[in-house]
């Protein structure tokens, strides 16, 4: 999923994105920080901004205390430009 968005294949990497959250969304309350941090970016690449946005919201919930969540929050604010 990362290398897919990575290499700016956005439709691949949405559809790796959704199955990999469904998956772990199941396993961990609220899904994974990498999993919602990516979905939000790839969202936003594709131009999907409401959907984008409501992404970020739930990646502000997930993880507050863990520096890869934090890291990966810091990323996903960046690219959307909405640092708090």
């Amino acid at each position: 999923m990362r290398r897919c968005y990575r290499v700016g294949d956005y439709e691949a990497a949405l559809e790796t994105l959704r199955r990999s959250g469904e998956s772990n969304s199941r396993e961990t309350e609220g899904g994974q920080a990498a999993d919602v941090a990516f979905l939000e970016m790839t969202l936003h690449q594709l131009g999907q901004e409401a959907e984008s946005r409501k992404q970020l919201v739930r990646l502000r919930g997930i993880g507050s205390d863990d520096p890869k969540s934090q890291a990966f929050l810091r990323e996903a604010e960046e690219l959307i430009g909405d640092a708090q």
